[in-house]
């Protein structure tokens, strides 16, 4: 009985902990996280010069930073608080990336990659750029409907730039129609996989799928989609640890642990996956693995500003596993 309970005060006392300083990171925006990417042209596959690099707070869509890319195609950006944003890369002439990510004040966060596609010059001609860049801006506005608008318009003119029904079919999960946004997913895909291009955009499609059924509470096929997601593409850490970030967001511990292992295996040397496994376990009230992956995420990432409290944590369980023991003895 000892056990028991003094398993569960340090477990409730760490989850509460981690959701109250979430909530309150998530209120402000500001804080010490850092972001680091680079950014090349899908065709020459250099580096791209001066990209604009929007950085935008999910749940704030006036919360925003704004960068540029150097010489070498690399930015960087500190000064985020914890939660979900928003990074988009745009350039005159070019389809925007956007890709988007769960960032954290005292993890490494993943470097990220972003890719330019080339508009064609008879694109130009016909103004479709302004109803892209009005579709970006109404999404980062939260204006989705506006934004559907806006993207349907450039779909139109330019039929073959698949990658807007992404775009469109984001807009229709945030205002909760479901079925139309998965069919604009696969509409994407359709095409995308009749030419077997775009891998990396057709993952991150499955995902947006998958995503949808984990809000269905269908975890059955929402782990389907997901699993086809990273078979497609298996070296991308940052799309598994996405994955199971969303698991992890919807107290899905077991699943969120499968993918959190997946971006480990990807990428052994970070550190932030172990870290999250350790709390996974913990939540689920397994204290061995739980020590297991903690002491794994110090050995990984010795310089992390978050070593020091899971020091304390590693300590806490420790304890707490001696006292248990001897409890066991007495009786």
């Amino acid at each position: 009985m000892k056990r028991g309970k003094m398993f569960s005060v340090v477990i409730a006392v760490i989850v509460v902990f981690g959701f109250t300083a979430s909530l309150l990171h998530a209120q402000s925006g500001y804080g010490k996280g850092r972001l680091q990417g680079k950014v090349i042209f899908a065709d020459t596959k250099q580096p791209a010069a001066n990209v604009d690099i929007l950085i935008q707070f999910t749940l704030d869509a006036n919360l925003k930073f704004e960068t540029k890319s150097n010489k070498n195609g690399e930015w960087g950006f500190i000064g985020l608080g914890t939660g979900e944003w928003r990074i988009t890369a745009s350039l005159t002439g070019y389809l925007p990336d956007k890709k988007a990510l769960r960032v954290s004040q005292f993890e490494n966060n993943p470097f990220l990659n972003l890719t330019l596609e080339k508009i064609t010059e008879a694109d130009l001609q016909v103004d479709t750029t302004s109803l892209l860049g009005q579709g970006n801006k109404f999404y980062d506005e939260g204006k989705y409907e506006e934004a559907i608008t806006a993207f349907t318009g450039f779909r139109e003119k330019t039929p073959e730039f698949i990658e807007v029904c992404i775009n469109i079919g984001n807009c229709l999960m945030k205002i909760e129609k479901y079925d139309e946004a998965i069919a604009q997913y696969n509409k994407f895909l359709e095409a995308a996989q009749l030419k077997n291009e775009k891998i990396e955009l057709q993952a991150q499609a499955l995902a947006a799928i998958g995503e949808i059924y984990v809000k269905q509470e269908n975890m059955e096929k929402a782990q389907g989609f997901f699993m086809k997601s990273i078979e497609l593409n298996p070296k991308d850490e940052i799309l598994a640890y996405n994955v199971a970030e969303i698991f992890f967001s919807n107290n899905k511990n077991e699943e969120a642990a499968k993918y959190y292992l997946v971006a480990s295996q990807i990428k052994p040397q970070w550190g932030t996956p172990y870290l999250k496994l350790g709390y996974v376990y913990l939540n689920l009230g397994e204290i061995p693995k739980a020590i297991e992956y903690f002491n794994k995420f110090l050995q990984v990432d010795p310089e992390n500003p978050e070593v020091p409290n899971i020091k304390e944590v590693l300590n806490g369980l420790k304890e707490g596993e001696g006292a248990a023991g001897a409890g066991e003895g007495e009786n």
